[in-house]
C-alpha cells in the first residue's frame, strides 16, 4: 500500500473550505459536489466544508490514535495486573476500537466492528496471568 500524503492538511479558503490541501499546497481531497443532486438532494456548502475539515484532521487523528493505542495498552496491562476487570474491559474496548479504525486507515482487511472480538480480552488475559503465576 502506498503511503498517504504527510500532514498537516488544511482546508482551502479559496473554495469555501470545501477541499483539502497537503503541506505542499497540492489537492488531497475535493469535497464539493459539482454533479448535481445526491439521492434527491444537493449537499450544502457547509456540509461539504464539514467533510473537508474532518478529512483535513485525519493525519492528526491517526497520530493521536497511535499514541492512544500505546497508552491504552499500558493501562490495560496495569488493570489486568491489578485484577480490575471493569477498567480492563473498558481499556480493551477502547484500544480495540482504535486498532480497528487504524486497520481501516491502512487498508488492512477489516471486518465489521460488531464482528470484532478482542484478541486479548481481560478474561483471557487474567487466565494467562493466573497460569503464569502457577495458580
Amino acid at each position: 500500500m502506498a503511503a498517504h500524503t504527510p500532514g498537516p492538511w488544511v482546508t482551502d479558503a479559496e473554495v469555501e473550505h470545501q477541499s483539502v490541501l497537503g503541506p505542499d499546497g497540492i489537492l488531497v481531497a475535493d469535497c464539493a459536489i459539482f454533479g448535481g443532486p445526491t439521492v434527491g438532494k444537493a449537499r450544502s456548502a457547509h456540509i461539504c466544508a464539514s467533510n473537508a475539515r474532518l478529512i483535513a484532521a485525519a493525519p492528526d487523528y491517526a497520530e493521536a490514535a497511535g499514541l492512544a493505542i500505546t497508552a491504552l495498552s499500558f493501562a490495560l496491562e496495569h488493570a489486568i495486573n491489578e485484577r480490575d476487570d471493569v477498567a480492563a474491559a473498558q481499556y480493551s474496548a477502547a484500544r480495540n476500537a482504535l486498532i480497528w479504525a487504524d486497520n481501516k486507515r491502512t487498508g488492512r482487511n477489516v471486518p465489521a466492528m460488531k464482528d470484532v472480538t478482542p484478541a486479548r480480552t481481560p478474561l483471557t488475559s487474567r487466565a494467562a496471568v493466573t497460569k503464569a503465576e502457577g495458580r
